[in-house]
Formats: structure tokens, sequence, C-alpha cells
């Protein structure tokens, strides 16, 4: 499951399709957990008969948003990373 995938959904507009394979297997990932709401849908036939997955996003549930604002607190409380010398 990603975070940082969690954060592109809640800063595009929804609802919206996902097609591409990586994209699809993460958020299908957060969809397992419970983090958004979405459908998946049947993608058109490719000239070859074969069809690729792919989701409709629809929303960012609530415990999608109550992670979102955990972890933006815990980037609060923590200090600064060091930069490398």
């Amino acid at each position: 499951m990603s975070i940082a995938r969690l954060r592109q959904v809640a800063g595009r507009k929804l609802p919206f399709n996902v097609s591409d394979f990586d994209e699809v297997d993460e958020v299908r990932a957060l969809m397992t957990a419970g983090l958004i709401a979405g459908l998946r849908v049947r993608s058109p036939a490719q000239p070859n008969g074969a069809s690729s997955p792919m989701v409709r996003v629809l929303a960012i549930t609530a415990d999608g948003y109550r992670l979102l604002r955990r972890c933006d607190a815990m980037a609060l409380d923590s200090p600064p990373a060091a930069l490398p010398s």
C-alpha cells in the first residue's frame, strides 16, 4: 500500500480512471485496505482481444482521510532530516 499513491488520489479531481498496470495494483491495494472507494471496470478490448485491468476511483473514504491527516501530523512532529555532508 502506498501513502504516496493515496496523496496523489487526494490531489486529483474525482472520479477518474486508472489503467496503468502498476497503478491499478496500488489502487486495488488501497481499495482493499478501505482507504478509497472504487470500481473495477472492464476496459475496451485491444485489437488482439485482450483487455487490460482498469479501476474507476470514486472517493477517498473517511479512513483514507484519517490516515492522511495522521501522516501529516507525524511529519510536522518529526525533526527535519539532516542533509548529507
